[in-house]
């Protein structure tokens, strides 16, 4: 590909963003996350609440290190303890980066996206913040990105394993299997509630069901903090406790009833599932951010992906810093994130181009009695029908 000037200007501006972003997050940051993983893995395996203050070296009784995880992360996290801190997190960093690479090198040879748009995903701000942090959303971006090609190619039993174990460690994806029930893809979805479900008992086997009371107090607690970027977390931080509810309600509902209705493609479905998921959710850090890149890599960009691209370059951890350096501004120190991921939602329902780049390629539906020259153009663009209404789908892409 010839690169003119304002090529070479793009790449140099976004080189810069990633050394800006690298450096902002290893300075801001520190691993703590991390720590109070480890810390709950030790309270666990010594017959301690796990879900308590017990992080070693960054924990304080004004900011207590929390593991927020479901039980399911303890079966890493306890063997894990017995590694000091400092000599994990290195390690840690280079099997991140592995499984970040994994995902983005999967997702470049299934949708061949622009050279921009793996520039930006390196630029990433969620990148060197979980790093920074020792967080795990890494993995589950690697969770998703196998069950979004997994579903693309028609193995339904290992996406659902897959998202299975997604819904285990956070619990608020399951929305992704109920979405695909609702547009008939059952299989998949009941395999995933299963495997959730199977996943989910492995830590009462071995600690017994009291892990789960210990981790549903601070599981429904209400986390006031103005990086949670999720709409719910903006109700709560200004003050709009009442409106949790039925928030969550009208987005889930609201996304439901358009998944019944309009009939989106599977990719489509997903990308919102994954959304509502984050704007619907009690806590969303804007870090959980990175698990979105399966969406930003495999389909085209509008102005709208633009502008949300733009909004997830801000560094958290300068935005961390400045709502406790200034904290009357602190309340609308997420806004911008919180915007991001509400218009790329719109995008994806208002536009929806089906999640497959056509290239140079230039094509047409034909009405309904002409299926089987539709079913044929689908299997030579491996576009996944949609059981009895593939042929009112075809109004989606």
């Amino acid at each position: 590909m010839k690169f003119s000037i304002k090529n070479w200007f793009f790449v140099a501006a976004l080189t810069s963003i990633i050394i800006i972003n690298l450096s902002f997050a290893f300075y801001f940051w520190d691993p703590g996350d991390l720590d109070s993983f480890l810390s709950s893995g030790f309270a666990v395996a010594r017959g301690l609440n796990p879900y308590t203050a017990y992080a070693i070296h960054y924990s304080s009784p004004e900011y207590p290190a929390l593991n927020f995880n479901p039980p399911l992360s303890l079966l890493f996290f306890a063997p894990l303890s017995k590694i000091d801190l400092y000599t994990l997190h290195p390690y840690w960093i280079v099997v991140s980066l592995f499984c970040f690479f994994i995902s983005i090198i999967l997702l470049i040879q299934k949708y061949k996206p622009k050279y921009y748009m793996i520039m930006w995903v390196f630029a990433f701000s969620a990148l060197g913040d979980i790093l920074a942090l020792g967080q795990i959303y890494i993995f589950l971006l690697l969770l998703i990105t196998l069950a979004w090609i997994l579903l693309d190619e028609h193995h339904d039993i290992m996406a659902g394993i897959l998202i299975g174990i997604l819904i285990a460690i956070k619990p608020n994806f399951a929305i992704w299997p109920l979405f695909l029930f609702i547009i008939q893809c059952r299989k998949v979805s009941i395999i995933s509630f299963i495997s959730a479900i199977f996943y989910s008992l492995l830590p009462i086997i071995i600690w017994g069901p009291k892990v789960y009371f210990e981790w549903l107090p601070i599981a429904l607690g209400q986390v006031k903090d103005a990086l949670n970027v999720s709409l719910i977390g903006v109700a709560i931080h200004f003050h709009l406790t009442w409106l949790k509810i039925p928030l969550m309600i009208v987005i889930i509902g609201s996304a439901a009833i358009w998944s019944y209705f309009k009939k989106p493609n599977l990719h489509n479905l997903s990308g919102v599932a994954l959304l509502v998921s984050l704007i619907a959710s009690p806590l969303a850090w804007p870090t959980y951010t990175i698990i979105l890149i399966p969406i930003f890599l495999s389909r085209p960009w509008s102005n709208n992906l633009f502008i949300a691209a733009a909004v997830f370059l801000i560094p958290a951890g300068l935005l961390n810093h400045l709502q406790y350096s200034f904290p009357s501004i602190s309340n609308y120190l997420g806004l911008p994130y919180t915007f991001g991921l509400v218009i790329l939602l719109i995008d994806c329902i208002l536009y929806p181009k089906h999640i497959i780049y056509f290239q140079h390629a230039r094509f047409s539906f034909t009405n309904k009695s002409n299926g089987d020259s539709q079913s044929v153009l689908l299997q030579e663009l491996n576009i996944r029908p949609l059981g009895s209404r593939f042929k009112s789908s075809a109004r989606s892409f």
